[in-house]
């Protein structure tokens, strides 16, 4: 497809006097990247009071290669929901984690490989 951005990993050729090329192993475009996408709660009640409406959204999402990560700031702990089925996280999703959490609550990222 014509102007979508697309992450290539390979390898470049290089000879003395002629082109370089790219040898291409892989192609695929940023909406294929794993991501992971961070919600942040000031601690555990607050995490269980979102909890059930967290898990509405997540049992109707799309399903796809991104992983839901709790953080809870205090007591510090992380909490992967991934168990319960990796989403795509479209933007339609990440709005309602946002008017959920709050915007400064809810981060993406490329997931670490």
């Amino acid at each position: 497809e014509e102007d979508k951005k697309v992450l290539v990993t390979g390898r470049v050729s290089s000879e003395d006097e002629r082109a370089s090329k790219l040898i291409a192993d892989k192609i695929i475009t940023f909406e294929e990247i794993p991501k992971d996408v961070w919600l942040a709660f000031a601690d555990k009640d607050a995490w269980s009071t979102f909890e059930p409406e967290i898990t509405e959204l997540l049992s109707t999402a799309e399903r796809g290669n991104d992983r839901i990560i709790v953080f809870i700031k205090n007591p510090r702990q992380m909490k992967d929901l991934t168990g319960r089925g990796k989403i795509s996280a479209a933007p339609e999703l990440l709005d309602s984690f946002m008017r959920i959490c709050g915007e400064e609550n809810v981060a993406v990222r490329a997931t670490r490989q």
